[in-house]
């Protein structure tokens, strides 16, 4: 349901039906990247979000021909100096975008990826969406259910959640307004990890029939 991610706007395409894992009839010419952006979303039917500055000035590789949604967004981007992270889960995943981290910047990174380290992002990403869950669950408004959203946010310190934003609309104001309250309150039982990428995006899945009620009981 939720997916925490780094610092991204959002890019939402047209809702279409597709098969995530199958290939897709993509014909996408060479173009600024944000245009073709936006027609990888209306073929694939998968939200991509990115920061407007991160693509402008770029241009896209062309892609044409049948292929899964993550190797066509892949071909888009080579090149481009840009990566894609997936984000979410079940049938209709999401596309985070980034810079691709240079060689000396992954070799300084290298240290946090030790096993203890994951474990402790792992443990920290865990902490996020479970107070995230609680928070959303205490309104009527705001508690998961059928709608989308991405949220952009920092973590101080003190473990306060501050800096909030919405990057892509639950399509109802009052919704969002009620969200942004919600996560506007939010202190965690303790700070970030040192290193930790900020700002953080969430990123909140439609509900899954299959899972039941994530609120039940609260």
């Amino acid at each position: 349901m939720f997916a925490l991610t780094g610092a991204v706007l959002a890019a939402a395409p047209d809702e279409v039906p597709h098969d995530a894992a199958g290939a897709i009839r993509f014909d996408i010419e060479r173009q600024p990247l944000a245009s073709a952006l936006e027609r990888y979303g209306a073929l694939s039917g998968l939200p991509v979000f990115f920061d407007v500055a991160l693509v402008e000035g770029r241009m896209a590789t062309a892609v044409q021909g049948d292929y899964p949604a993550a190797a066509a967004l892949q071909k888009l981007l080579e090149g481009t100096g840009i990566v894609a992270h997936p984000a979410g889960e079940g049938l209709r995943p999401a596309f985070v975008l980034q810079p691709a981290a240079p060689q000396a910047a992954r070799q300084e990174a290298a240290p946090r990826e030790a096993p203890q380290m994951r474990q402790v992002y792992r443990r920290f990403d865990g902490l996020v969406q479970t107070r995230i869950q609680e928070a959303l669950c205490t309104s009527l408004i705001a508690a998961p259910g059928d709608f989308r959203a991405a949220v952009q946010f920092h973590i101080d310190k003190a473990g306060r959640v501050h800096q909030v934003r919405l990057l892509d609309s639950t399509g109802d104001s009052v919704r969002d307004a009620a969200l942004l309250s919600a996560l506007g309150e939010l202190r965690l039982d303790w700070p970030p990890p040192g290193g930790m990428a900020q700002p953080v995006t969430l990123l909140i899945q439609p509900r899954r029939a299959d899972r039941g009620d994530p609120c039940a009981g609260r």
